[in-house]
């Protein structure tokens, strides 16, 4: 395995997995690299797509790798934007050769590569396609009196609700244009430190926020024009 990257590619590509997991297998193939992973407590997932278009220059050699995404991001942050980095795997040493600038690092990956999570069959009543600093903003509101959020999805829109011990809040949430599918009313409970993590993470400026009746959402959003993620966050 092979490739060329912008740091910026590589740094977004390590804060959307980080803020689920510490360590998480690349799968690389010969369209791209995809990557699941759960966190420890599994109450949420991330699903990352990484086309081979998204990378300077890309070998996939269909190969494995798992690491720690802490080391690795260590590894990379001395690098500026825009600057080219390159990776490359010594399957035989078993180890993952960071290079940028004249700066070389050889990072050891994990011995047993980690299996890949099942991702859940999900059935979403809707699908909203969010503005990002607004759903922040939501979870920030609710913050300020509890713990968790709710939000309700309907044909009028995307609620959002926060019950405290005395305050309560409510709103909703901006929307894109023609940015909501939905026939019939659900409604879910989250965890509101798990969500705002969870949001921060999304550089976009709006995201597609799919939800069920006391059921998970899914977060999917893009990473410039070739990779996409999304997150999965159990219910409350």
């Amino acid at each position: 395995m092979k490739l060329e990257a912008k740091a910026e590619t590589l740094k977004d590509i390590v804060k959307v997995l980080w803020a689920v997991a510490d360590e998480v297998n690349l799968a690389f193939t010969a369209k791209g690299v995809k990557v699941k992973a759960v966190d420890t407590s599994h109450v949420c997932m991330v699903e990352l797509d990484a086309k081979a278009s998204a990378f300077d220059a890309y070998e996939s050699g269909d190969t494995d790798i798992s690491l720690a995404l802490e080391r690795f991001n260590d590894a990379i942050k001395l690098a500026e934007k825009g600057e080219a980095i390159t990776l490359e795997f010594d399957q035989e040493k078993k180890k993952l050769h960071i290079r940028y600038g004249n700066i070389h690092r050889w990072m050891g990956v994990l011995g047993d590569t980690i299996a890949d999570p099942k991702v859940p069959k999900l059935d979403f009543v809707g699908e909203a396609t969010v503005k990002v600093a607004s759903l922040l903003k939501a979870g920030q509101a609710c913050a300020m009196i509890t713990d968790a959020i709710s939000f309700t999805i309907s044909k009028d829109g995307l609620a959002f609700e926060g019950d405290g011990d005395t305050d309560r809040v409510e709103g909703t949430i901006d929307l894109a244009e023609n940015g909501l599918k939905c026939d019939k009313q659900a409604s879910s409970i989250f965890p509101l430190d798990y969500m705002a993590s969870l949001v921060k993470q999304v550089g976009a400026e709006e995201a597609t926020l799919e939800l069920g009746d006391e059921w998970p959402m899914r977060l999917e959003f893009a990473i410039g024009e070739h990779i996409k993620a999304a997150y999965i966050l159990a219910p409350r």
